[in-house]
């Protein structure tokens, strides 16, 4: 299942956005492949910050240092802490992202459960969590060669 979420990251990370739709069309297309998408993008964008902070994964458990959400603003480098600065797409992915990263299991279950009704709108969320991850692991590769 999470070969579906590979396959949405690297189209996200060449901007090829028909090839981002035809993922997203397959997991949508299971309840489970959501599931698992949403939660891989999660694992990999924590991996990434991991790696540009010199930090290892933990075996299981919260990730240190990594439960407090921000958002990188790509345009001027500026961090930005304050959720209530940011579009309510990417205010939704950093604090699931957050939660995954805390191994709060029961806000990250909340905040999956508050994704719109709406297909077009749940996709939106779902595409700010998937080019941020994008972007995050873009630059935490980018940085050492690609290893």
């Amino acid at each position: 299942m999470t070969e579906l979420a590979k396959r949405a990251l690297r189209a996200a990370m060449r901007e090829d956005q028909d090839g981002v739709r035809r993922s997203f069309a397959a997991i949508s297309a299971d309840g489970r492949a959501a599931a698992f998408a949403l939660t891989a993008w999660c694992d990999w964008t924590i991996q990434a910050q991991m790696k540009m902070q010199g930090l290892e994964m933990p075996a299981a458990g919260p990730m240190p240092g990594l439960a407090q959400p921000g958002w990188l603003d790509l345009d001027t480098g500026r961090v930005v802490l304050d959720a209530d600065e940011m579009p309510p797409v990417a205010r939704w992915a950093g604090r699931l992202i957050a939660a995954r990263a805390a191994a709060d299991w029961d806000q990250f279950t909340a905040l999956v459960r508050s994704l719109p009704d709406d297909g077009q709108e749940r996709a939106q969320y779902a595409y700010a969590l998937l080019s941020g991850c994008a972007e995050m692991v873009s630059l935490a590769y980018s940085r050492d060669g690609g290893s």
